[in-house]
């Protein structure tokens, strides 16, 4: 079984019920589609050696094994630490899960959107306009806005705006202590 990490950012950034279920449905879908699994064996073998050549100082072997780990990856691009084409399937892939749950599968774009703006620069920034894109591109939602999916289903506005205020007030009570 996998664990599902959400931040509390995460949850805070959520403008709707939709965006959090967006969130959540990524997530899964990186699960569904083995990325962690497949990228834990690479890397795991890989920072052994990457480890061993840096307290060497061998920085040369360590940059070597960046560029092998991303070769067996199949990718150039990273996204934290999954591979952009990871990070570009579980959109797909919970997109799809997010359309036929009933929500609007736009959702995360809209996430993606604000997170954008707010790091807008370089390469960060063109790979966050991509996926945005895609998403745009793959939606079922075409057409005019009256047609989109709900944005709540099991609960209210209300209801998360409590959640968040919730959690702000534990993220304070922290900082205090």
């Amino acid at each position: 079984a996998e664990t599902i990490y959400v931040g509390i950012t995460q949850i805070m950034w959520a403008n709707n019920e939709a965006e959090l279920a967006a969130l959540l449905s990524h997530e899964v879908s990186h699960i569904v589609l083995r990325h962690v699994a497949q990228s834990r064996r690479i890397v795991k073998n890989i920072t052994v050696f990457a480890q061993k050549s840096f307290v060497a100082k061998d920085f040369e072997k360590v940059v070597l094994l960046g560029l092998t780990a991303q070769k067996l990856l199949g990718s150039k691009e990273f996204v934290g630490i999954l591979p952009l084409e990871y990070e570009s399937e579980a959109d797909k892939n919970g997109q799809a899960m997010l359309g036929e749950s009933g929500y609007d599968d736009i959702a995360l774009a809209g996430s993606l959107e604000r997170i954008e703006k707010m790091y807008s620069n370089g390469l960060f920034s063109q790979i966050m306009q991509k996926r945005i894109r895609d998403l745009k591109g793959n939606s079922k939602n075409k057409s005019d806005s009256n047609s989109r999916g709900k944005t709540f289903i099991v609960s209210k506005d209300e209801d998360l705006r409590l959640v968040q205020a919730t959690l702000q007030q534990h993220l304070n009570d922290l900082a205090l202590k």
